[in-house]
């Protein structure tokens, strides 16, 4: 089969862009970054988490990690919590506050309306071939993630 030539960078640069657009138009207006929005995000869904999870799923450092909590917190966005009961009595547990549930249903809104307008410019036929080709992708990506790592760490 004939590998069809599809520059990287687009890959790269596309990415930056959305992020780039998605922090100036919703989650600074919010106070928040796409990081911090992820981590409220799955705390949304998650109800409970540890630090040292956070850090496991989204490959960030533990002082990143930190510094997102930190302002999370402050921001009475999140809360930590000790008294959840669990092996390590050390661990502190997070959780969303209310007013964190409610950025993440104002930035969800915020984002859906991103999505329809996407119907003024793309047919559907073209976004549902859309759809299928970045699940593909992200399918791709989850199963060679290891080897990108061997690849990109030989020294």
């Amino acid at each position: 089969m004939k590998c069809i030539k599809i520059p990287s960078e687009d890959f790269i640069f596309i990415g930056e862009k959305i992020e780039s657009m998605a922090n100036k138009c919703i989650f600074h207006p919010m106070g928040l970054t796409l990081s911090s929005m992820r981590i409220l995000g799955y705390l949304h869904h998650k109800k409970v988490t540890t630090a040292k999870e956070l850090i496991l799923l989204t490959g960030k450092s533990k002082s990143n990690i930190t510094q997102r909590l930190n302002t999370l917190e402050k921001n009475g966005l999140i809360t930590r919590d000790k008294s959840v009961s669990g092996k390590d009595k050390r661990e502190t547990f997070l959780k969303i506050t209310s007013l964190g549930k409610t950025r993440v249903k104002k930035a969800i809104k915020e984002i859906e309306k991103f999505h329809l307008s996407k119907e003024k410019v793309f047919s559907k036929k073209e976004i549902i071939t859309h759809i299928k080709f970045m699940k593909k992708l992200i399918t791709f990506l989850d199963e060679q993630e290891a080897e990108f790592k061997n690849i990109y760490n030989k020294k």
